[in-house]
């Protein structure tokens, strides 16, 4: 979406990140989408329709949904998931995202959630795979199954350094 956004109004990513942020939606109605946004570029403020923003953003989410109900289709599973699909990451937040995903596979949505994280940390769901990642990793720390008898546990520096960046800075 970011990519997509700096492309269509040709602006650097870090500031189609920021608008994605404010003004991306991915809503249908026609509500707001004439409103006129002043974006910063260059020390400048330039007038900016949202229409185009939305412009940008609708293709990126087209391609998104496709590419998710390919692949979940590919790989078997679509008749199984009768209790729906959980978002995570950044895009989970985008505001009508999860709405258009539910449409789109005509399967319930949820937002992952991160517990006790989420609670010291603002926008958690950017987080959730990389967490998601880590949590996975500690049967291989804690001597797990997944591991056999006497193997080297080659997880466990990589699982430490991760929870110790996440203590840190959370």
């Amino acid at each position: 979406v970011t990519q997509g956004i700096a492309e269509r109004l040709n602006i650097p990513l870090d500031l189609a990140d920021d608008i994605k942020k404010s003004y991306a939606t991915v809503v249908d109605a026609d509500h707001g989408r004439d409103e006129e946004l002043l974006i910063k570029k260059d020390g400048q403020y330039l007038p900016i329709k949202k229409r185009l923003i939305l412009d940008a953003v609708d293709p990126e989410v087209g391609m998104f949904l496709g590419a998710v109900k390919t692949a979940v289709q590919g790989a078997g599973f679509f008749g199984q998931l009768n209790e729906g699909v959980v978002m995570a990451g950044g895009g989970a937040l985008l505001p009508g995202l999860p709405e258009r995903v539910e449409a789109h596979l005509n399967l319930p949505v949820k937002i992952g959630w991160l517990g006790l994280a989420a609670r010291r940390m603002p926008n958690a769901a950017k987080y959730a795979a990389a967490l998601g990642l880590a949590q996975g990793a500690v049967p291989f720390q804690t001597g797990g199954a997944a591991r056999p008898e006497g193997a080297p546990n080659r997880a466990a520096p990589i699982v430490n350094r991760i929870k110790e960046l996440y203590q840190e800075y959370f």
